[in-house]
């Protein structure tokens, strides 16, 4: 029952969300391409939830400017990314200008392989 739009900053993983998304029965999900330094006009959104999206030290105030436009008032930001991924702390200090961070580390197992993967949550201030 919920609007949702998928969206990524390089069209090729894009493909693969709609993909995806059909494999799965997804019916009326929206896939937005999205430039982070020129995006698009879009509504607001109540929840951003991104994974492994902070790759690139070049991308993070752009991807800041981004929320602070696409956050709707009282909205939330959820982010998922591996403990090791050093843009991660980079961005949580510049973001925590504006948005009260928490943060908790999961152990997720798999293969015989744990990894730790740091959960934020980020609200306007």
């Amino acid at each position: 029952g919920l609007d949702v739009t998928l969206s990524d900053f390089d069209e090729l993983i894009l493909d693969f969300q709609r993909v995806s998304a059909a494999a799965s029965g997804l019916d009326g999900v929206k896939f937005s391409f999205i430039d982070w330094t020129k995006p698009p006009e879009l509504a607001p959104f109540d929840t951003i939830i991104g994974a492994e999206i902070l790759f690139r030290d070049d991308l993070l105030d752009p991807l800041l400017r981004l929320f602070d436009r696409l956050l709707a008032p009282g909205g939330t930001i959820y982010l998922a990314h591996d403990r090791g991924r050093k843009t991660l702390y980079s961005f949580l200090d510049k973001a925590g200008n504006s948005y009260t961070i928490m943060a908790r580390k999961v152990d997720l197992a798999a293969d015989g392989e744990t990894k730790t993967v740091v959960l934020n949550r980020l609200r306007k201030k």
